[in-house]
């Protein structure tokens, strides 16, 4: 019983592996989705809400689309790569946040100072580390609660 489980837990998950040119930017900006590990069927590419406006489709296993960041204010939003069966049931999901930098209304996102390591962090480039995406075998993990992300910054030695 235990092999199996094991080999369950090898399955690769569908995953964003990257952003480009990077995970910020000012509403009608286009940047590049680039995923991998889907199911071979379409693949939407959403904001900020598995429900949320469809930004463009691709075709899985492995897409790279260019999309354009949709008007708001200033802040984390989510990218969110989801497949469907033909039924309609979500079968894989992919998060990769990025960080509106300038909104709609010319207004400018306000660099977050917070040394511990908390949600909101900054890197020295002013982009918050939970909006930067990772790739190869980086992972990282985002929740979404009401629009707002969450991350950990927690380093394993």
């Amino acid at each position: 019983m235990a092999g199996a489980t094991a080999g369950w837990a090898c399955v690769p998950q569908p995953i964003i592996t990257s952003v480009q040119p990077r995970a910020s930017g000012a509403p009608d900006d286009r940047v590049t989705v680039v995923g991998e590990n889907f199911e071979p069927v379409p693949v939407e590419i959403r904001w900020n809400a598995t429900d949320g406006p469809l930004l463009e489709k691709a075709t899985g296993p492995t897409f790279s689309v260019a999309v354009r960041i949709p008007n708001g204010d200033p802040g984390l939003y989510t990218l969110i790569a989801l497949s469907r069966q033909t039924s309609g049931a979500v079968i894989g999901t992919a998060r990769a946040a990025f960080q509106v930098t300038v909104g709609s209304n010319g207004a400018t996102a306000k660099r977050t100072t917070q040394t511990d390591g908390g949600a909101g962090s900054s890197s020295n480039d002013g982009v918050p580390t939970s909006a930067v995406v990772a790739g190869g075998a980086g992972l990282v993990v985002l929740g979404a609660a009401g629009g707002a992300l969450a991350s950990s910054r927690r380093r394993h030695r």
